[in-house]
């Protein structure tokens, strides 16, 4: 697992963190050259916060891992994930 840099957004006040695992799903995610979140749903997630108050910590992770982490609850939200029945079993969709 791959812990990014936290993700604070600018005049909000300390609140919620909220940890998003994410992986390479362009253009929905993936992981800049620079080792940074990107893509459109990372930039709408950040938003989200900014409104929120939330602050935002990104975990890049191979899709495995990534599904382990989702169901241990080691991370809060993944974007670009599909439902499916068995794993409506451990996340909730919107």
């Amino acid at each position: 697992m791959t812990r990014g840099a936290a993700w604070d957004p600018p005049g909000a006040p300390s609140g919620e963190r909220v940890l998003v695992g994410y992986y390479d799903a362009r253009p929905s995610c993936w992981r800049g050259e620079d080792g940074e979140a990107r893509g459109i749903f990372v930039d709408i997630l950040k938003e989200v916060a900014a409104r929120e108050g939330w602050s935002l910590e990104f975990s890049y992770q191979g899709w495995d891992e990534l599904l382990e982490a989702l169901k241990s609850g080691s991370v809060d939200l993944v974007p670009a994930i599909a439902w499916s029945e068995s794993r409506s079993s451990y996340a909730a969709f919107t």
